[in-house]
């Protein structure tokens, strides 16, 4: 490095560069060595008993080849898992504000497990709606509902028709060695279905060594063109049915008959429905240097057979979505006016099925749900809902749910939405327009209280006793006694409670 003084700070700095970029690059390598291990979650705890609460798991550092336990800061720190998270407990007050709430089933699809059969899902959450006197939608854990009954199925097994593989046409004849490559192409027939694999590839290249007359320039005086116009319409392969004496029915050839997987020629659902494979046609015209048309015999003795473009080909023929008639209107919601003025809308609802999925070009199918809305002549909310409280139940400890011996605990009530006319029981959701009376309340039970009295008083002076002291009618007065009584007495301070121990003897 030399020893000038210059040269000793360039050769010092150079040091640090790589110490920096070893120790970087040692670093990169640990971190590949080790990663964050995670236990499952644990259970909520609430300190209170219940509501807002935390979930925790362990994290660690470990070797990824043995899993043995490594320190820290050899992981990571930036892709560390989380080691806490929030979670809910409901109260017992909140049992009317839970339920499950259900999507729709997804289509059958393919299942891992079995070959032969399908699986639909659907999702399934535990739903608290109410919180704190306020409607809410909260997601909360599965274990809540519980107190609902068992959590609705989110998968089911279904049936899948047989599984449709795709279906290819032969390979085209290699095009004319144009620019030293050729190329070849296939088109599908039959689309894959239910699960099986995607087509493969329908065009292939390949290189060749000498070049074909027919690729000369298009300019040449002597060279025709050729002329594409679009695919006309999918049309069914075969003629119309004929007539048992030999004459084309008039009425069905417009209307060619389509299988339609079903023997007895309809389909069970949309489901089992088998696509219908045409062909398309276009047209080719031949045209000489000038643009006039001339005979496709001219083109095909410059090109080939090979060098012409495709006329026909298999399409899926266009059919359109087929649905049901719509359903009678259903009640989804009753509008009222709440206490605060707010105005709920009768909503209703109607509702139609698939009766047959669109294939090819066709059209897709329409909405499947409408809802309309009314706010017109609303009755108040308390008009047609009221809440129904039951009686307070005894005072207990938050959480362990026992009864209060002494001291401070809770009381809990349910409430029942019904018909303000009648009675009838409604799903709380009912009358989630009116305010919910309160389900939860402070209580005291009073504790167990001994008896408390005073220190005894001094003796008091020394008295004869009563019974010697007495007069006799018989005889002369009795002398006095040589001895006497003392009394000394005490005072109750805290007086016992009905469960308390009683007050000893305040005299002696």
């Amino acid at each position: 490095c030399g020893l000038r003084a210059m040269e000793g700070l360039i050769c010092r700095a150079f040091l640090l560069f790589l110490t920096a970029l070893g120790y970087s690059q040692g670093r990169t390598v640990v971190e590949k060595k080790y990663h964050w291990l995670t236990e499952d979650w644990g259970n909520c705890y609430v300190p209170q008993g219940c509501g807002d609460g935390t979930r925790e798991r362990s994290v660690w550092c470990a070797e990824r080849q043995t899993g043995k336990t490594a320190l820290e800061y050899l992981c990571k720190v930036s892709d560390q898992p989380l080691r806490t998270k929030p979670c809910f407990v409901a109260c017992r007050h909140h049992k009317d504000h839970l339920e499950w709430r259900v999507g729709e089933w997804g289509p059958c699809l393919t299942s891992d497990n079995d070959v032969a059969g399908g699986v639909m899902e659907r999702n399934v959450t535990c739903i608290l709606t109410s919180h704190d006197h306020v409607l809410v939608s909260m997601v909360i854990d599965d274990d809540n509902c519980l107190v609902l009954g068992k959590r609705p199925e989110s998968t089911r097994d279904c049936v899948l028709p047989s599984r449709q593989e795709c279906v290819l046409t032969e390979w085209s004849s290699w095009t004319p060695c144009c620019d030293l490559t050729q190329h070849r192409t296939r088109s599908v027939l039959v689309a894959p279905h239910y699960g099986a694999q995607p087509c493969p590839q329908l065009s292939e290249w390949r290189s060749c060594d000498d070049e074909d007359p027919s690729c000369e320039s298009p300019s040449s005086s002597t060279s025709t063109r050729l002329r594409v116009e679009k695919w006309g319409e999918c049309r069914p392969s075969w003629p119309p049915p004929k007539s048992q004496g030999g004459a084309d029915v008039e009425e069905e050839e417009d209307q060619p008959r389509l299988w339609d997987g079903d023997f007895q020629g309809h389909a069970d659902n949309y489901y089992k429905h088998w696509p219908q494979v045409g062909t398309q046609h276009r047209t080719v015209t031949c045209l000489d240097p000038t643009g006039i048309q001339v005979d496709i015999r001219e083109c095909l003795s410059d090109r080939g057979e090979a060098g012409l473009p495709m006329r026909e080909r298999a399409c899926i023929i266009s059919q359109d979505c087929a649905v049901s008639e719509w359903s009678e209107w259903s009640v989804i919601q009753e509008g009222c006016i709440d206490p605060n003025g707010n105005e709920w809308a009768d909503i209703t609802e109607r509702k139609r099925e698939v009766l047959r999925l669109h294939e090819g070009q066709g059209k897709s199918c329409p909405h499947l749900i409408e809802t309309k809305e009314t706010k017109a002549n609303l009755p108040l909310c308390s008009h047609k809902y009221r809440w129904v409280t039951s009686k307070w139940s005894p005072c207990t400890l938050p959480g362990e749910m026992g009864l209060v011996v002494c001291g401070g605990g809770l009381q809990f009530r349910n409430i029942t939405c019904v018909k303000a006319e009648g009675g009838q029981p409604l799903p709380p959701k009912q009358c989630q327009t009116l305010p919910p009376p309160p389900t939860v309340q402070r209580c005291e039970e009073a504790c167990p209280r001994d008896c408390e009295v005073s220190q005894w008083a001094a003796w008091g002076p020394c008295k004869p006793h009563p019974d010697t002291c007495s007069a006799s009618n018989d005889g002369p007065p009795r002398p006095l006694p040589r001895r006497g009584i003392r009394i000394r007495t005490r005072t109750v301070q805290v007086a016992p409670s009905a469960k308390g121990l009683g007050c000893p003897s305040l005299a002696e």
